[in-house]
């Protein structure tokens, strides 16, 4: 949601039209994607911050992009902090099911990115009447007008028997 670059004497300064609650970051690259790679320049901006000075802009050309920082985000790598996700048992076997980790012998062939996934059974398929789910931790949408849900997934379903579902909750448990 860019609006407006300028080189000034301090640097090149980004501008943008920001939204409520939104926090965003400034990536610049020397070449336009897909050749170039872009590289974050600024740490987490708030809304009310919705300038960015480039103190150090390289000599030649440069490329910048506002991006919108995600309220959530999880990569299910090793040191990361999974505590709020939470197996549901709905019925079958007891035990966890829903581990993160590098998927082994069936399932996708690797992870979207990094080297880990969140998923049943990492290394085999799940046992016959299995039913459980992977809860979230809880994500704060105070004062956000907007919300959208992205993620990658892979699966592998038995027709008539397996499926997959999504809820949405408010603060008091009900479905939304």
């Amino acid at each position: 949601p860019m609006t407006e670059i300028q080189k000034t004497p301090g640097g090149v300064e980004v501008a943008w039209e920001a939204g409520a609650a939104a926090i965003y970051t400034v990536q610049r690259s020397d070449a336009i994607a897909p050749t170039g790679t872009w590289s974050a320049i600024s740490g987490d901006l708030t809304s009310e911050t919705n300038r960015f000075t480039d103190t150090a802009p390289p000599a030649g050309q440069a490329f910048y992009q506002v991006v919108r920082v995600p309220l959530f985000r999880a990569g299910f790598e090793t040191g990361e902090d999974l505590s709020g996700w939470t197996e549901v048992r709905y019925a079958g076997t007891p035990g966890p099911l829903w581990a993160a980790g590098v998927p082994t012998t069936v399932g996708p062939p690797g992870a979207h990115s990094g080297t880990q996934v969140y998923g049943t059974a990492l290394a085999g398929p799940y046992a016959p009447f299995d039913e459980v789910g992977l809860q979230t931790p809880v994500i704060d949408l105070a004062g956000v007008t907007e919300a959208a849900l992205h993620f990658y997934h892979w699966y592998d379903l038995e027709a008539t028997y397996d499926f997959g579902r999504i809820y949405v909750y408010d603060e008091a448990g009900t479905t939304q």
